[in-house]
């Protein structure tokens, strides 16, 4: 038995409040030809989880934010404590603000599949996520 299975075996579930990892996201919003946003994902100089990705439909600047923050979730060790930074507030409204009343919606908001989908991933972390 490896030693961090023994540990959870004895302690239950736990996380250490170490070195966290830190994501920037920068989302913008086009509409002059096909409309599309997009949302560049920057963790560090040349590191590999650096990307942008590109939605269409819907083409909102606000989905692109939150699907960035998806991937960011998706991609950092859930046991690691996630900072998430940007110059954006709709992340931290909905996540922080809205939620209650998406919920008592049934999630029948602007981008409520989304939010869903990061509300499960938050929910299935062990360690922190801030904005």
């Amino acid at each position: 038995m490896e030693p961090r299975e023994h540990l959870t075996r004895i302690y239950g579930h736990v996380w250490a409040d170490s070195n966290p990892v830190q994501v920037y996201l920068a989302a913008a919003w086009s509409g002059v030809g096909t409309a599309r946003a997009s949302c560049a994902l920057y963790f560090a100089p040349d590191h590999p989880r650096n990307t942008v990705i590109v939605t269409s439909e819907p083409p909102a600047r606000s989905r692109a934010l939150l699907l960035g923050a998806i991937i960011a979730v998706q991609v950092t060790d859930p046991g690691a404590r996630l900072l998430i930074y940007s110059s954006d507030e709709y992340l931290a409204q909905a996540v922080y603000h809205w939620a209650a009343s998406h919920e008592r919606s049934r999630w029948e908001v602007p981008n409520g599949d989304a939010l869903q989908c990061f509300r499960d991933l938050i929910r299935a972390r062990g360690a922190p996520l801030s904005f």
